[in-house]
C-alpha cells in the first residue's frame, strides 16, 4: 500500500476471464478502507466481463429470458411458475429489461420493490423481491455477481392489524355440527373433510389430495405429499408436492380417526 495526497492507496493485478489483466486500485483514508474500495473495484471488473455466456454489459432481458427457459425455471411448483411469470411481465421486465446487467445494483432493484409498494400492493412487493432474489442467484451462477444485488432488499415494516380469523373454533364446529344435521351424502364428505382439516392442519388443496395409503388409521399418522391445483392446461389435477415443497406428518386425534374408520370401507379405499 501507498499514501498519495495523505490518502491511502491500495493495489493488485487481476485476470479477467478473456486473458487480459489489469491493474486495479483503490483509495481510502485508512488502510482497511482502500482495501475495501480495492475488493469493489474488483467485484466492479468482474460485473462487466463476467465469466459465463452472461456478461455484465448484456441486456437485463438477457437474464431474464435465460431465467425464464432453465430447467430450475420449468421445476418451479405451478403456481410459484405462474405467480413469478405474471409478476416479471408486469413489474421487473417493464422497469429493468433495457438496462445492462451490470446496472442492476441494489438500489435500483430496490426502487423497483419501494414502486410496487408505493401502489399499496404489498403481496406484490413480497413476490417481487422473491423474482429478483432468483434473478440475482441465476446471475451469481453465470459468474456475473460474486454477490446478489437483490439480497439486501427490503419491504416497509408490515402494520399489524386487528383482523379476526376467518374461521373461529366455535364456527368450525358449527360448520361441521350443520353438516352431520343435513345428512346427506356430500355434507357428510364435507364434515370428513373439515374434520381433516383441522385435526392436520392442511390446506384444502391438500386434504382434497390425500389418499389412503397416506393415513394410517392404526397409528393415526397422517402424511401430506401434495395438493390439488387447477391449470389453464391440465385442468384439476393432483402436484406431487406441497406448497412448501416439502412432505409433512401430522397425528390425527382419536376422535378424528374414529371418524375417518366409519368411511375407511372397501368402497371408499378404492375411489
Amino acid at each position: 500500500m501507498e499514501r498519495a495526497g495523505g490518502r491511502v492507496q491500495a493495489m493488485a493485478r487481476t485476470r479477467n476471464p478473456d486473458g487480459a489483466q489489469h491493474k486495479v486500485t483503490g483509495t481510502g483514508a485508512t488502510k482497511a478502507a482502500a482495501r475495501r474500495a480495492l475488493l469493489n473495484r474488483i467485484d466492479q471488473l468482474k460485473v462487466v466481463h463476467g465469466t459465463g455466456s452472461l456478461r455484465g454489459d448484456d441486456p437485463a432481458e438477457t437474464l431474464i429470458s435465460e431465467r425464464q427457459n432453465s430447467t430450475r425455471w420449468h421445476d418451479l411448483a405451478a403456481g410459484a411458475h405462474k405467480s413469478y411469470a405474471s409478476n416479471i411481465n408486469t413489474h421487473v421486465r417493464p422497469a429493468v429489461a433495457h438496462l445492462p446487467v451490470a446496472d442492476l445494483t441494489t438500489p435500483t432493484l430496490q426502487r423497483i420493490v419501494d414502486e410496487v409498494v408505493r401502489d399499496g400492493d404489498e403481496g406484490a412487493a413480497k413476490t417481487t423481491r422473491a423474482v429478483l432474489m432468483d434473478l440475482g442467484n441465476a446471475g451469481v451462477r453465470a459468474g456475473v455477481w460474486t454477490h446478489n444485488p437483490a439480497r439486501e432488499l427490503v419491504l416497509p415494516r408490515k402494520v399489524t392489524k386487528d383482523v379476526k380469523p376467518a374461521l373461529t373454533a366455535e364456527d368450525l364446529a358449527l360448520l361441521i355440527s350443520r353438516c352431520e344435521t343435513r345428512g346427506t351424502a356430500r355434507a357428510l364428505q364435507l364434515r370428513r373433510l373439515l374434520i381433516l382439516m383441522a385435526a392436520t392442519r392442511a390446506r384444502p388443496g391438500e386434504a382434497l389430495s390425500l389418499e389412503w395409503e397416506n393415513i394410517d388409521l392404526s397409528t393415526g399418522v397422517v402424511k401430506t405429499t401434495g395438493t390439488l391445483i387447477r391449470t389453464k392446461d391440465e385442468g384439476l389435477h393432483k402436484q406431487d408436492k406441497t406448497k412448501g415443497e416439502r412432505v409433512r406428518r401430522a397425528l390425527l386425534p382419536p376422535a378424528a380417526i374414529e371418524e375417518l374408520s366409519t368411511w375407511a370401507t372397501p368402497a371408499t379405499r378404492k375411489g
